[in-house]
């Protein structure tokens, strides 16, 4: 819907509009003109101001009741500071407020005059400014005129380059987020109870200590001695599917790029053809694409360490509890400077910190006592987890730093054992990676991973849930059946596993068991092993197989194929008498469906083309679903 009626204007009573969607769930609303008339309103999703009669801003004044929640979108529509200043939202009962700019302006001076007059209530609980473009914040922004206020978020205001001081003033602000702000040189005083900070795509922010720019020659040396080109590219195209994993971030590098680029009247722009060259065609261009990658990031450590002038660290408040920092640039000192002060800290993310080699040491690690959960993902220099072994994590994610190797200790694993939860994708670990005890250990997934050939497992007695896949050099997990706890096992992927080795002893019950080896499915003909309740089936290299291989799964209940090209399945499933949920999911070449049990009451068919026409309604394998209760086809 474009926009709602324009007669909805003449219900002058109504006190509340909402907008649901088919799904029951409330969205935002499209446009109303004359909103104004309507001087009971309480409750307004959203005002969208046009250039248009009837969408001025101004329309909101004569809603004196407004209270809640408001939106207020296309404030670069707003003619004048007048029309502004006729919102009246000062004298709104607002406990959240929105403020959007478009975001495809090159700056507008005429912002800052509509924000100095949209001061919000001094009720205001939480504030939003997005897309906003002009190069100065609103005086009000900080002082006592909004001092209840709980969160802020600015996101995209791409020409502000600094922030109020006083924000420390904001006594009851926990939360602040600052996003995309392309400019920011300068991190205000944060307010001392603040407890949640994130710090995203930043790009011309430099946080370094003033020991690193008295000797910044020294320690830019060191710094490339540690990074030896040729090992960080090999290990950076040694990962599988290593393109989907650039993808992903290559974008944020080069908006990185451009940014320091301009601040260092050095575009680079036949780096940058060759980059986006590379970027298009990335499966076929690895080399290239990672060589302009390299370039761009000499570029970055030479800005760092001998462009800026004025130590700017980054000072937060012991009150923290989560700490966020993507996309900028910060040293290893001005890191471990900020952590070493966060003794209430419990949940740290850093995406995409190309200036790290080592996290902090013990010393500073040993200050982050609570600390729970620590996500490191696309830091792709970063080569050390510092004294990680001596946090008291529960949760542990690393996803594609590939410079990074877990278990080259000879007698101590690095993770620490009070691990409950352990993610790694796109990095390295050797064979002592869990030669520690992990009593509290419940889940485990490794994808996309280098190692050797051997991985030992026989430690993870209280794991639950286990997932290895697209790991290409394990042809091994030694100590499988040790793991009597398991309850979900998921192996694809792993062309060098030899299944007959790894699982014959293995005599475990689990409910749920993901392959793309059919073999896998041999394990339940012993008589001491129990089949599993669930099996997904994921057949990227198998055409089809034979009856004979379910034959022996005689409990299963839930069976699903999952992104397989396999082109037939066998005519009859009627032997499993206790399935109940049969799915298929882009599949998109098995032409026709088996005969069903009387047992299944729920079946999905995603992406299938050929499966979706056979079964509707007047389809030929319409007669073998009739009777099925639930039936998923899209």
């Amino acid at each position: 819907m474009a926009s709602l009626p324009k007669s909805m204007s003449n219900l002058r009573n109504m006190r509340h509009l909402h907008v649901i969607d088919k799904n029951g769930l409330s969205r935002r609303s499209p446009p109303l003109s004359n909103v104004g008339k309507i001087t009971s309103l309480q409750a307004l999703p959203e005002f969208h101001v046009k250039k248009e009669k009837g969408f001025e801003l101004q329309q909101l004044g004569n809603l004196k009741e407004l209270k809640g929640r408001l939106i207020i979108s296309g404030l670069e529509d707003v003619s004048d500071k007048d029309e502004a200043e006729k919102a009246k939202l000062i004298d709104k009962n607002l406990s959240i407020l929105e403020l959007v700019w478009s975001d495809d302006s090159n700056g507008r001076n005429s912002d800052f005059e509509t924000i100095q007059t949209l001061q919000p209530p001094q009720n205001l609980e939480h504030l939003t400014m997005g897309g906003y473009s002009a190069n100065r914040y609103p005086t009000w922004l900080g002082n006592e005129s909004i001092i209840n206020v709980r969160s802020i978020n600015l996101v995209q205001c791409n020409f502000l380059e600094v922030l109020p001081s006083n924000l420390r003033l904001l006594k009851y602000c926990k939360d602040i987020e600052l996003g995309e702000l392309k400019n920011l040189k300068e991190l205000p005083d944060f307010p001392p109870c603040l407890e949640r900070l994130s710090i995203r795509g930043c790009l011309s922010l430099v946080l370094i200590c003033e020991q690193e720019l008295v000797s910044n020659q020294e320690v830019q040396l060191n710094h490339q001695l540690l990074l030896e080109k040729d090992y960080v590219l090999s290990k950076l195209a040694s990962i599988p599917d290593s393109v989907r994993y650039y993808q992903e971030i290559m974008e944020a590098e080069r908006m990185m790029f451009k940014q320091i680029g301009k601040l260092t009247e050095n575009e680079l722009s036949e780096e940058l053809k060759i980059l986006d060259c590379a970027q298009d065609n990335a499966s076929s261009q690895i080399e290239n694409l990672l060589q302009a990658w390299w370039n761009f990031h000499e570029e970055r450590i030479n800005f760092i360490y001998t462009r800026v002038s004025v130590s700017r660290k980054l000072d937060l408040p012991s009150s923290l509890i989560t700490l966020t920092l993507a996309h900028c640039n910060i040293t290893e000192m001005a890191l471990s400077d900020s952590l070493g002060k966060l003794c209430s800290l419990q949940y740290l993310n850093l995406h995409g910190i190309m200036s790290l080699v080592t996290l902090p040491s013990e010393v500073t690690m040993s200050q982050l006592r609570r600390l729970r959960v620590l996500t490191i993902e696309s830091c792709w220099l970063l080569r050390s987890l510092g004294a990680l072994h001596k946090l008291h994590l529960e949760k542990l994610v690393v996803n594609f730093c590939p410079c990074l190797e877990f278990g080259n200790e000879k007698h101590n694993s690095p993770l620490p054992s009070s691990l409950q939860w352990l993610r790694l994708s796109g990095c390295r670990f050797s064979s002592g990676i869990f030669c520690g005890d992990f009593p509290k250990l419940k889940h485990v997934y490794l994808e996309a991973c280098r190692s050797l050939a051997s991985l030992s497992i026989d430690k993870l007695t209280s794991v639950t849930k286990l997932q290895v896949l697209n790991c290409p050099d394990i042809c091994s997990l030694n100590g499988l059946h040790f793991l009597f706890k398991l309850e979900m096992l998921r192996l694809t992927r792993l062309p060098k596993l030899n299944v007959e080795d790894n699982v014959q002893s293995w005599h475990g019950c689990i409910d749920e068991l993901h392959t793309d080896n059919l073999k896998m499915l041999k394990i339940f003909s012993s008589k001491t092993s129990i089949p599993p309740r669930m099996l997904v089936l994921e057949l990227l290299k198998v055409e089809t197989f034979r009856s004979e291989d379910l034959s022996v799964l005689h409990s299963l209940e839930g069976l699903y194929f999952y992104h397989s090209k396999i082109k037939s399945i066998p005519p009859n499933f009627t032997n499993l008498s206790s399935l109940r949920v049969i799915s298929f999911q882009y599949c998109p070449n098995i032409s026709q469906l088996p005969e069903l049990p009387k047992s299944v009451t729920m079946i999905k068919i995603i992406g299938c083309p050929m499966l979706k026409e056979r079964c509707q309604r007047n389809g030929e394998d319409w007669p073998k679903i009739a009777d099925i209760h639930i039936k998923v086809i899209e």
